[in-house]
């Protein structure tokens, strides 16, 4: 009886303690994207000023850093309507791809 209730009890320290061991050495997961629409205001070779505005909230503009992973479809010119899929680390958002939309 003794043998039993110990088996009991180690197996159920070996379900508890598995997904603490298996995430063990794995790499950290990235922070996820967020994506931001809008008119570029300005734009230089490392980074992008985008406005949003809307009819029942206030305007919004939003400052994109640019690195050389940052993918870039299009040209990025004031006055083009953009789209933004960005990830912010550290109060910084960084340009993950830019698609500018035709007009």
């Amino acid at each position: 009886m003794r043998a039993i209730l110990l088996s009991i009890l180690l197996a159920i320290a070996v379900a508890l303690c598995a997904p603490v061991l298996s995430a063990y050495g794995q790499e950290p997961v990235p922070p996820p994207a967020d994506f931001f629409s809008g008119t570029v205001v300005s734009a230089t070779p490392t980074e992008v000023k985008v406005n949003r505005k809307s009819l029942t909230r206030d305007s919004v503009t939003k400052t994109f850093v640019i690195d050389e992973d940052t993918k870039v479809e299009g040209k990025l010119k004031p006055k083009v309507h953009v789209t933004v899929r960005f990830v912010t680390e550290d109060s910084v958002s960084r340009a993950i791809h830019i698609i500018v939309h035709p007009q």
